[in-house]
């Protein structure tokens, strides 16, 4: 790690520390994911609304919000979107290729 990203982590350990935050874990994400697909995106399905609901709520719970989530729409608001939509939600990732067939390669 070089000198620069190295000094760019640790300021923004002592920023968190300062403020009283902590950085966001994958248990945090999850959480996170499950309460705007039941709290918010029900009825709000706008990215940019979306996405200040869930800024306001990890600032309410001191947590740094996800990686990327503060220039667009984070992974957490794309996956509580997309929870109630077939063919997304756990098994997006997931999808299956159709059988092979004749003249299908």
């Amino acid at each position: 790690m070089s000198g620069r990203a190295r000094r760019s982590r640790t300021t923004g350990a002592q920023i968190r520390a300062h403020l009283g935050f902590r950085e966001c874990t994958v248990a945090d994400a999850e959480k996170l994911t499950r309460w705007l697909a039941a709290a918010v995106c029900e009825a709000e399905r706008r990215p940019e609304l979306v996405r200040d609901e869930m800024l306001s709520r990890t600032r309410a719970e001191r947590v740094e919000p996800p990686a990327g989530s503060t220039g667009s729409c984070a992974r957490p608001c794309t996956r509580a979107r997309d929870a109630d939509r077939p063919g997304h939600g756990q098994a997006a990732g997931r999808r299956s290729r159709p059988a092979a067939g004749p003249g299908r390669g």
